[in-house]
């Protein structure tokens, strides 16, 4: 008998534990409430003034290829250093009639070994060529009478180290 009501009390304590708060209960937390959100960020800071940092920067940038966690801070900041070069460079491919051509650039590479190098790649106008590091691209002006914007990339990855790979990301004709 005595075993049979340590048992009954056992089974009570169980169930009465059971009929507690659990997590399925808790109410669920939206961090993307937009109510609790802070929708009054700070002005742009613009000025006329050459920023002489870094071109991008900021705690939820990534700058490679690979997807990675995003930062766990509740704010995210991303600075970028726009310059009208590259348009001024695209207009004046475009009145060439030249196409502008795109590439992010994986694996490692040197800058200037990759400037170099395009700007040796038949029909590619050597003064246009830019390569952003902090962005891991390489952008161009091509005459594509003298070969296409795949053969000038193909052209541009035989020169490059073993394990450096272009990808064309975008490419705008005149």
């Amino acid at each position: 008998m005595r075993q049979v009501l340590i048992a009954g009390v056992f089974l009570l304590a169980l169930a009465l534990a059971a009929c507690g708060p659990n997590a399925s209960t808790a109410p669920v937390v939206d961090a993307y409430d937009v109510s609790k959100m802070d929708m009054k960020p700070p002005p742009a800071e613009v000025s006329s003034k050459r920023h002489t940092g870094p071109f991008a920067s900021g705690n939820a940038l990534n700058t490679d290829a690979a997807i990675k966690p995003l930062d766990p801070s509740p704010v995210k900041e991303i600075r970028l250093d726009t310059t009208h070069k590259i348009i001024e460079i695209a207009q004046r491919a475009a009145a060439r009639g030249r196409t502008m051509v795109f590439c992010a650039i994986e694996g490692r590479y040197d800058a200037a070994k990759v400037k170099k190098a395009a700007r040796q790649v038949r029909g590619v106008d050597g003064s246009t060529v830019r390569v952003s590091s902090e962005l891991s691209a390489v952008s161009l002006a091509l005459d594509t009478k003298a070969q296409s914007p795949q053969a000038a990339v193909s052209a541009l990855q035989a020169e490059a180290p073993k394990g450096t790979k272009f990808k064309i990301l975008k490419v705008i004709a005149p």
